[in-house]
């Protein structure tokens, strides 16, 4: 069974480097990492299994000729990745925006 150490690298291979050094700045502390990180998973489980769905999709309609088709759910699969990264560094951008309470 994978400790959280070992989750949580799991994680680091797919998200953003920021996150996970504040994580591991932490040194594992499993009381306050551990429901950000299922939530995490779970996200990124999701993303990973509808960008399939739409691949699998996508070829399904190659295989019965519906080229437009196709080639419709081709770019709604090659732009959800862009626009997920797009709203990851907009969140990072937001978070170092703000100031600590004791400024």
């Amino acid at each position: 069974m994978p400790t959280s150490c070992q989750h949580i690298l799991l994680v680091a291979f797919f998200s953003n480097t920021t996150f996970v050094s504040e994580i591991l700045g932490d040194f594992c502390s499993v009381s306050k990492v551990g429901e950000d990180l299922r939530a995490d998973v779970a996200v990124a489980i999701f993303w990973a299994l509808l960008f399939k769905a739409l691949l699998v999709s996508s070829y399904v309609a190659l295989y019965f000729r519906h080229f437009w088709l196709s080639f419709f759910i081709m770019c709604l699969s090659i732009l959800l990745p862009v626009r997920l990264r797009i709203n990851r560094q907009a969140v990072v951008r937001k978070r170092e925006r703000r100031l600590p309470l004791s400024m």
